[in-house]
């Protein structure tokens, strides 16, 4: 018995650089070609607003509808019920939540028949984030009975992954009962495979639209879109292993970590992303494993990249608030339109080692001592030989 264990155990063990060499391709340009615009949601380098920009947004839309109370501007039922809506998300992007839900309701009082699904669906989602889960899913379905294709499907997902939530409450899978290698069975990938009218690409496309139009920071989201990216199957072929993306889902795992608040779920989510990689190799058949610390480096990268970007939007936003007739406009005539993407900082991670699995830069930098140091020592016997001849013949200096 123990000898067939062990043969079995060198046989897997065989088996493993092998699965491993078919992800030499898998770089995260090809990925970002499957899944476009991932990665910018991701970093924070899309479309949207500073607090500053919502702080303005709540004020103006209260004056409009104030001077429409006021017979001073003449608006549509419709206009009228996209001030609140503008209202409320803006509240809503601020953290204040129950206040969103406090506006929309007056919308509702007001305009019962007027915007339904975009009351509901914001209804539902202030729930969510107020954490009244159940409530939400209440209104979700009520939005989707008026419109279930409406964002894409976005909805649809943003209810199925509150069930995911609730379903890993009622099965206790807690954090200290779970690891990430057993992850994919407890996965929100693997929830949406069990849904009879749910599927991966519509599944990641819905998780983006929440992150782009809520938060994309959210720990929750990021760690279902790195399951989504992770665990994607394989579909009809077996064995095309080009379905899935796993430096995009080390990249989600690794801001999951950053940005919750709890050093249990930091751990988990960074072995997560660790794990992720594992099969990643650095040279081609060499089967080196990428190091997780060279893709926190790019992610830094592209992190700083998309600040330094959004920081260019506050300031103009900034100006327009203090300037602009209609900032709305200005903000569109500018960005609207514009194709945004995360730069060119972060080349293929093969391309920075040999073959053997070396770091370039580390071949370069020890090049560079090598001669340094033989151009120093050079220097010094030459002194020498100078010194000596001088002592050896003394009249030759002068």
């Amino acid at each position: 018995m123990t000898h067939r264990l062990l043969l079995l155990t060198a046989i897997l063990l065989a088996a493993t650089p092998a699965h491993a060499c078919l992800w030499d391709y898998d770089t995260l340009q090809m990925e970002r070609e499957r899944f476009p615009g991932v990665l910018e949601v991701m970093v924070g380098k899309f479309l949207r607003h500073s607090d500053e920009w919502y702080e303005w947004r709540i004020e103006d839309r209260q004056e409009k509808l104030a001077k429409v109370e006021a017979g001073e501007l003449e608006l549509t039922k419709e206009e009228q019920a996209r001030l609140y809506d503008d209202w409320a998300v803006a509240l809503s992007k601020l953290g204040r939540d129950d206040e969103a839900i406090a506006v929309i309701d007056k919308k509702a009082a007001a305009f019962p028949e007027t915007g339904q699904y975009e009351t509901h669906a914001n209804r539902g989602t202030f729930l969510i984030h107020a954490g009244r889960l159940e409530e939400g899913i209440a209104e979700i379905d009520k939005a989707l009975a008026i419109n279930p294709d409406a964002h894409f499907g976005r909805e649809k997902y943003q209810k199925l992954l509150v069930e995911y939530v609730l379903s890993k409450r009622e099965l206790k899978t807690e954090w200290d009962q779970s690891t990430p290698f057993h992850k994919e069975y407890f996965s929100f990938s693997k929830f949406i495979e069990e849904q009879d009218d749910a599927d991966y690409e519509s599944a990641i496309q819905g998780i983006v639209g929440m992150m782009r139009f809520g938060e994309y920071r959210s720990p929750v989201l990021l760690d279902a879109l790195g399951d989504l990216l992770r665990f994607r199957l394989y579909g009809e072929n077996e064995n095309d292993l080009s379905n899935d993306a796993k430096m995009l889902a080390a990249r989600s795992y690794l801001l999951a970590a950053q940005y919750s608040d709890s050093e249990e779920k930091q751990q988990f989510w960074r072995e997560a992303a660790d794990d992720a990689v594992f099969y990643q190799s650095i040279g081609d058949g060499q089967n080196k494993r990428i190091p997780l610390a060279d893709i926190e480096l790019q992610l830094t990268r592209e992190l700083e990249e998309a600040e330094r970007w959004f920081e260019g939007v506050r300031k103009a936003e900034l100006f327009w608030i203090n300037n602009a007739d209609d900032p709305d406009a200005a903000y569109w005539k500018k960005y609207g339109g514009q194709e945004i993407k995360v730069g060119h900082a972060f080349p293929r991670l093969k391309d920075h080692y040999t073959d053997e699995g070396i770091p370039k830069p580390l071949i370069a930098a020890t090049i560079f001592g090598v001669l340094t140091t033989i151009a120093a020592v050079a220097l010094i016997i030459t002194l020498h030989q100078r010194k000596i001849a001088r002592t050896e013949n003394p009249d030759s200096s002068k």
